[in-house]
């Protein structure tokens, strides 16, 4: 989905490093047990935020967590506390406070969004965050690395010393590739078509593939004057990719195929319709079919979406 999205993740907790107050409640506990010290948390996983954080980046995603535990003076009840304050409760108390808030806290600093403690009312809060979703700034650059699939950080400074700014802190890039087939994905779940290369679709006559299934014979039509043609030894060639994805409506299964067609340029290229045919098994009833189509050469891309019935429901199994 193209443009700025806002994720607002709610949650009680969310800890990057499980286990760890409860190392740091152990060790307390036992100050002179050296063993103790050496105990590892259950999980590390700040590499796993990372990525998840890069990837919220590279697809404008901003993310806001509200922690929903709402104030509380400690972990632990009155009672419990009166019990084992002398046991080292009180850091204990302090520690599992900062584990529940790290991994919220990250994902919203590294995406540009807010991490929002404390509080047992969040109507001004999500006013707020609203007001935020309609008045921020795009700032837009074209990086030199393009489609290189590395990490890359984000720094913005404003002058000013009281100025303050929240931004992501980084992204990994994407290739040409994950954009096509992502873009693809829009087409067939939200709907999302972008049609420059004024690409037409047409079916053939379906046949039984077996196991509940059909032969389509798809015809992806593209008008030959949109396409660049290179020279290749003694021809004109064009290479254009085509991505099919269907998705059955009632079971939500996805198939898909990918080909790539090497075109000779038509003598009447300025009126022909290149016709590229894709045989695509999908299963009886009704699917949603959405195609993706890139010129190689111009990297120029079309998606087009459209629903197919198959079987005999459909009329005569066509």
């Amino acid at each position: 989905m193209p443009g700025v999205k806002t994720l607002l993740y709610v949650s009680d907790a969310l800890e990057r490093t499980p286990g760890r107050d409860l190392q740091d409640f152990i060790t307390g506990l036992c100050p002179a047990g050296d063993r103790f010290r050496s105990l590892q948390p259950v999980e590390e996983l700040s590499t796993a935020f990372h990525e998840l954080t890069r990837h919220a980046n590279a697809n404008r995603v901003t993310i806001y967590a509200l922690q929903t535990s709402g104030l509380r003076s400690t972990f632990l009840s009155t009672a419990e506390q009166a019990s084992v304050d002398f046991l080292g409760a009180n850091p204990f108390n302090s520690s599992i406070r900062e584990a529940e808030r790290d991994g919220l806290a990250v994902l919203a600093d590294e995406t540009g969004g807010r991490a929002i403690f404390n509080r047992n009312q969040f109507g001004g809060e999500l006013a707020q965050i609203v007001d935020e979703m309609a008045s921020y700034y795009s700032l837009a650059y074209r990086p030199p690395h393009g489609g290189d699939r590395g990490e890359h950080q984000i720094r913005v400074r404003v002058r000013g010393r009281k100025l303050q700014v929240r931004h992501r802190r980084g992204y990994r890039d994407k290739s040409s590739d994950l954009r096509l087939s992502e873009q693809l994905d829009g087409a067939l779940y939200l709907g999302l078509v972008e049609n420059p290369l004024g690409v037409r679709l047409g079916a053939g006559r379906v046949r039984a593939a077996g196991g509940g299934k059909r032969r389509l014979p798809l015809h992806v039509m593209v008008p030959a004057a949109r396409v660049a043609f290179l020279p290749v030894e003694d021809k004109e060639m064009a290479q254009i990719r085509v991505l099919v994805a269907s998705r059955h409506a009632a079971t939500s299964k996805v198939v898909r195929d990918d080909r790539t067609f090497q075109v000779e340029a038509p003598p009447d290229r300025e009126t022909r319709l290149l016709d590229l045919v894709l045989g695509v098994d999908i299963p009886d009833g009704l699917n949603m079919v959405a195609v993706g189509v890139r010129d190689d050469a111009t990297r120029e891309t079309a998606f087009v979406s459209t629903t197919l019935a198959v079987g005999e429901e459909a009329g005569n199994g066509r």
